[in-house]
């Protein structure tokens, strides 16, 4: 229940702590970085809560909107939630506005997603399936097939990479979303994503 920020020497730092008050986290499940700001989504505290640099906890999205939030994302100028049990993501701006709400009606327990310049790629593992939403919250594409619990998604703009918990590999797509192959590993991925051009990924624990 804390939010831990490494430096570039490696020291570590970490804020939070059990709780539901300000600066105090809940099972959070991920985090974004907006304007020198993280986010955190806090699944236990259905919202998002905003540390500063300092790990000063100055305010929160989300209360009374969410309901158990799995995964967070950041845009150019939104933060992206997936609001598992609504069944929908929802989009906030950096002021706490709600700017958008996305697959109302078409997804069933989003997780995982990944924030591209035109679309929003979306794996949810109620579905069984990985899409990539457009801003207008249709359909634009279905990535892949044959998932069983596509639980995080991420792309280098040249493929997709899928991390299903039931496989101890990721999953590999065009960014035309037909299945090209897989990266096997020693145990199923949690979490893919991007760190200064590098695929980097967790596992399941």
């Amino acid at each position: 229940h804390v939010l831990v920020v490494t430096d570039k020497s490696g020291q570590r730092k970490t804020y939070g702590g059990v709780g539901a008050g300000q600066g105090k986290l809940n099972y959070p499940t991920g985090v974004a970085v907006l304007n020198g700001l993280a986010y955190v989504v806090e699944t236990g505290n259905h919202r998002v809560q905003i540390f500063d640099s300092t790990g000063a906890a100055i305010g929160t999205l989300g209360e009374g909107q969410l309901l158990y939030p799995s995964a967070i994302a950041a845009g150019k100028n939104e933060i992206f939630v997936a609001d598992a049990r609504h069944a929908r993501i929802v989009a906030f701006a950096p002021d706490g506005r709600l700017t958008r709400v996305l697959g109302l009606g078409i997804l069933s327990a989003p997780r995982g997603m990944d924030v591209m310049a035109d679309a929003l790629l979306v794996a949810d593992p109620g579905l069984r399936k990985v899409l990539k939403l457009g801003f207008d919250g249709g359909v634009a594409m279905e990535v892949g097939a044959d998932w069983v619990l596509p639980w995080d998604v991420a792309t280098d703009k040249e493929f997709i990479y899928v991390a299903d918990v039931s496989r101890d590999e990721l999953g590999v797509t065009t960014m035309e979303g037909n299945r090209v192959g897989s990266i096997a590993l020693a145990s199923a991925p949690a979490n893919v994503w991007f760190r200064s051009g590098k695929l980097q990924f967790s596992a399941n624990t």
